[in-house]
């Protein structure tokens, strides 16, 4: 798996159009959300590289239909690793994950946050924080300023 995403990674900026209308792309995304619940930090950073490097693309077709089918996941793993262990250096790439999440699918992340937040482990995030944290958000994701919400800790 780990070197497959490597793999990825490494394609996407030459081939791009190419992978990304491939009918195996899906599947490669998803193998890709697979590897960030893996214990090993290379190979969670390496995964967040590549969806990282892929939201700065141009969107197409292709791209909006595999991010719908599977953003609610993503979030879902970003989240979570953000709280429960993804290593330190990660914390640039998910919120870069997340703010280009919301910018693309406004709806889809405000509608799934609050499901996603409340699956947060409560010994990691209180109750006052998550509920803090989805009115902040919800008030920031039309608005310019959002990213005043996504860099506060």
């Amino acid at each position: 798996m780990d070197d497959y995403v490597h793999l990825l990674l490494e394609l996407l900026p030459l081939l791009s159009n190419r992978l990304i209308s491939s009918p195996a792309f899906t599947a490669s995304f998803k193998l890709c959300l697979a590897a960030l619940s893996l214990p090993s930090n290379e190979i969670v950073m390496t995964s967040l590289d590549f969806i990282q490097t892929l939201l700065d693309l141009p969107p197409s077709a292709q791209l909006g239909a595999t991010l719908t089918e599977c953003g609610q996941d993503l979030l879902a793993l970003v989240l979570g690793g953000l709280v429960t262990g993804y290593p330190e250096d990660s914390t640039g790439m998910v919120v870069g994950i997340l703010r280009t999440l919301a910018g693309l699918f406004p709806q889809l992340v405000v509608e799934a946050l609050p499901t996603i937040v409340d699956r947060l482990p409560a010994s990691s995030v209180p109750a006052v924080e998550k509920q803090a944290f989805l009115t902040k958000f919800a008030t920031c994701v039309d608005r310019p300023e959002r990213e005043v919400l996504l860099y506060q800790r």
